[in-house]
């Protein structure tokens, strides 16, 4: 091995040892989390004689961070935290709590709240409180017990409110002598039982009844020990410390620790928290308290951003905190989104939440741009609604206990989130639509009485989309618009009603991007599964007829443009590339069409969401095709005008000759311009079928006299196969692969002008129990008049023709001509030579 050395002051010293010692010698260690672990051997901490204060009238908060090593097994307890001596009827207790997990027939796992009081034989025992929810082992959860001073007791999980309940028994007074509290445990008789199989951070008794807002402000926050009202707070950090464990608050409320050793003391991954300590780089160790790779619940105290993609349990953002996602990252949480501080998203980034049946309580930020040119329509969707407020019933004197609180929504409005006016860079408001499905009065002809005007003011439904040109002054400056709400989380349901127009222009409510495919499949039994984009791309006209533009059109075989090198609306930062993806971005409206005289309900889910980069996919999509059943090509049209038009043409293995709902694409607009296929007299710009064997007819409709072209964009699945293109006029048959076709086209629509045929040319070994046969190399096979020439570098020993049922219908040996003219169709041509070299062709012939 060889040492590099470094001179220092005629000394040598190798350079990773002064490289070590300079680093370690100007950076601060960030600071580890520990927290202690107890088990059924009645391992726990002991409080003794405390809690004078817990009386009937004066109000307190316990609350703690536990993980589970094992979820409780049918009908036994795992108590977490526990007052003294609560089976034995005549002792005078304080309001002391006990909060247990455990696990039965009627709830499956859940919290148990015993909130203590004097008890004897006259009144009987209070009944655990039990609050249903699932548990999970080796997880973090925070839980927090308070009790208001005035007769009502309140229960938290992972700072929200899930259980209430009101003291019907008598007043009392607190005697704390051998009146202890354990943590890890119950105290029964001055034993501990019902222990914990699991750990403990962070254990707090405060003297005030705790808000919801200050629970999840301090849930994911190392305290100083100084905070107003805090009276006990065990952070377990003094792993050092086996006999005791250290009351932060300076009271001296230690606590003793039983059967407990420096095994018990573990390095802690409840939560981290971002403290800012040095500066605000979110990725250095050093700002951090227990700095985490990557944890599971997470507080921020201070500002900071992220550059790529994180997961989180639960996060909690301080009024003082600030997180910035950063263009093209994402922030997933799996439940709690705890946002009193600024969370904002930067253009492109994305917000993924697991959990569908969160409600979320504050609000984001997030930015998106629409198109800047003031004559170009966007059409918008809305990530968030402006608040939602939870209205908590009185707390009941029986069970049920636990809380369904009533929401109060409020949408966000256009107004909200632009700003409206006649000045340069600001939006004008007559270009604010709604498209419902039915007839909104605006205008006189077929294209434009389904479309409703709306005010600034109009609130916006979730799943709805509605359209808004640029700024005036196409003032780049004034075009991103900046979504201020609180973000969209579960299912949301949009109302289909089929009354006189089966078109809709709805949007992704979330705040991430969605799966389109998911969103087709979910929704196939309501509408066509033909999603469609509007894209605007040229002009600086307000006159419908002069708008240079069209829908991008997208199904399950694929998507399909408008214009090449156009401005997109359709990908996470709403830019390049103009094909539409298997994604929809947040903040994108979109057309769907309903099935004919057909009424239901579009569902958006949280299954369908994925990462912002929308590359790669959250949760898998439920369609079973494999790739490689995939034959897709795209081909183009345009004009000397400068008009475009695409078509997309493609096998999948659930595909028919019929109208697929969720494959096949109708023609939704027609242009100057413009290519389709035909199903059942349909016009269709997507079309799947279930094999390329078949001559596929195009059609092609121009309002212009021109010079039109037809140009191969791209394919997959076929690189051995021949694409071309019949001019049913000209007789001509052209290779679209070697160069694009230029025609002469009338106005007109003439359906059966061209022919496509997809000819595959694949060379392979046939099978042989014996030697495998060496495939012939550059063969290749040329139409004439007569029949067809075998082009060659080896003579042909044998032919063999056959069409597709496997009819032999030509053979010879030893020529270079199939000496037969075959019929319009798809043939088998199979030549061997003399060495048995074998080479296998599949032909159309016109």
């Amino acid at each position: 091995m060889h040492t590099i050395t470094y001179y220092l002051k005629k000394k040598q010293i190798p350079l990773f040892a002064f490289l070590y010692f300079f680093f370690m010698s100007n950076i601060t260690t960030a600071q580890d989390n520990y927290a202690i672990e107890v088990n059924n051997n009645r391992e726990y901490v002991q409080i003794q004689n405390y809690g004078e204060f817990m009386t009937d009238g004066n109000a307190y908060t316990v609350e703690c961070l536990f993980k589970l090593n094992n979820v409780p097994n049918f009908n036994a307890r795992q108590v977490i935290f526990g007052a003294g001596n609560y089976f034995n009827p005549n002792f005078v207790r304080c309001a002391k709590p006990i909060v247990m997990v455990s696990n039965d027939i009627f709830n499956g796992t859940y919290f148990g709240f015993i909130p203590t009081e004097r008890q004897n034989r006259n009144f009987g025992r209070l009944p655990i409180l039990e609050i249903p929810y699932e548990l999970e082992a080796d997880t973090w959860y925070h839980v927090a017990f308070v009790y208001n001073g005035d007769r009502e007791f309140y229960f938290y999980v992972n700072g929200r409110r899930v259980g209430h309940a009101t003291k019907t028994h008598h007043t009392m007074s607190c005697n704390t002598s051998n009146n202890d509290m354990h943590v890890g445990g119950l105290n029964i008789n001055g034993r501990n039982t019902e222990n914990l199989d699991g750990a403990v951070d962070e254990f707090r008794i405060w003297q005030k009844a705790k808000t919801e807002a200050e629970i999840q402000a301090q849930m994911y926050t190392h305290l100083t020990g100084r905070e107003t009202a805090l009276d006990l707070y065990y952070d377990f950090d003094d792993a050092n410390n086996t006999s005791n464990v250290t009351d932060k608050t300076g009271n001296g409320n230690n606590g003793i620790t039983n059967n407990i050793n420096a095994q018990n003391w573990a390095v802690s991954s409840s939560f981290s928290s971002f403290t800012g300590t040095v500066n605000n780089d979110y990725y250095l160790a050093e700002n951090w308290y227990n700095f985490q790779a990557a944890p599971s619940n997470l507080g921020i105290e201070a500002s900071t951003s992220i550059s790529n993609n994180i997961s989180l349990q639960n996060i909690s953002i301080s009024q003082n905190g600030s997180l910035t996602v950063t263009e093209n990252s994402t922030l997933t949480v799996d439940s709690y989104l705890h946002t009193q501080g600024l969370l904002t998203f930067e253009e492109g980034s994305s917000l993924v939440q697991l959990d569908e049946g969160i409600v979320n309580q504050y609000p984001i930020v997030m930015k998106r741009t629409g198109n800047t040119n003031e004559f170009r329509y966007s059409y918008w969707s809305l990530p968030a609604i402006k608040s939602v407020d939870f209205l908590y019933e009185t707390p009941p004197t029986s069970a049920p206990w636990t809380t369904n609180p009533i929401l109060t929504e409020k949408l966000l409005t256009p107004e909200d989130i632009f700003n409206f006016g006649n000045s340069e860079g600001q939006r004008d408001p007559y270009w604010l639509f709604l498209l419902t499905g039915t007839q909104g009065g605006f205008g006189n002809d077929a294209d434009n009485i389904f479309w409703s005007q709306i005010n600034p003011t109009t609130e916006i439904e979730k799943g709805f989309g509605f359209t808004l040109k640029g700024p005036l002054g196409s003032n780049l400056s004034q075009a991103k618009a900046t979504i201020e709400g609180v973000p969209t989380n579960g299912d949301v349901t949009v109302p289909l009603v089929y009354v006189d127009n089966n078109s809709y222009l709805i949007g992704n409510p979330y705040p991430s991007a969605i799966s389109a495919d998911e969103f087709i499949e979910r929704n196939i039994a309501t509408i066509t599964g033909t999603i469609y984009f509007w894209e605007q791309w040229s002009g600086n006209s307000h006159v419908y007829d002069e708008y240079i533009g069209g829908y991008a059109t997208y199904t399950r075989l694929g998507g399909v443009t408008t214009k090449n090198e156009a401005q997109s609306f359709n990908n996470p930062t709403f830019r390049a590339p103009t094909t539409p993806n298997s994604s929809i971005s947040a903040g994108q409206g979109f057309i769907i069409e309903t099935r004919e005289n057909t009424s239901g309900t579009i569902i958006f889910d949280n299954d369908m969401r994925i990462e912002g980069s929308n590359t790669q996919f959250y949760r898998q999509t439920t369609a079973s095709t494999d790739e490689n059943d995939r034959k897709k090509c795209w081909i183009n049209l345009s004009n000397e005008e400068g008009d475009f038009d695409q078509i997309l043409i493609g096998t999948l293995p659930e595909a028919t000759a019929a109208d697929d709902y969720g494959l096949d694409g109708k023609l939704l607009d027609f242009k100057t311009v413009y290519a389709y296929t035909l199903i059942d007299d349909a016009k269709y710009t997507i079309n799947a079928l279930p094999s390329l064997d078949s001559v596929i007819p195009l059609g092609v409709a121009t309002d212009i006299n021109s010079q039109h072209t037809f140009e191969l964009d791209n394919e997959e699945g076929l690189a051995n196969h021949e694409i071309l293109l019949k001019d049913n006029i000209t007789g001509i048959t052209h290779n679209l692969r070697e160069a694009s076709y230029t025609f002469s086209l009338e106005v007109g629509d003439v359906a059966d002008r061209f022919e496509l045929i997809i000819q595959e040319n694949e060379t392979r070994s046939a099978d042989s129990e014996e030697t495998p046969l060496i495939t012939l190399p550059a063969v290749q096979l040329r139409l004439q008049n007569n029949g067809i020439e075998i082009v060659s570098e080896r003579s042909i020993e044998t032919i063999q023709v056959s069409d597709l049922s496997g009819h032999i219908v030509y053979s010879d040996r030893k020529s270079d001509f199939i000496k037969k003219k075959l019929e319009q169709g798809f043939y088998i041509v199979v030549l061997t030579d003399s060495d048995g070299n074998y080479v296998r062709k599949k032909v159309f012939v016109p």
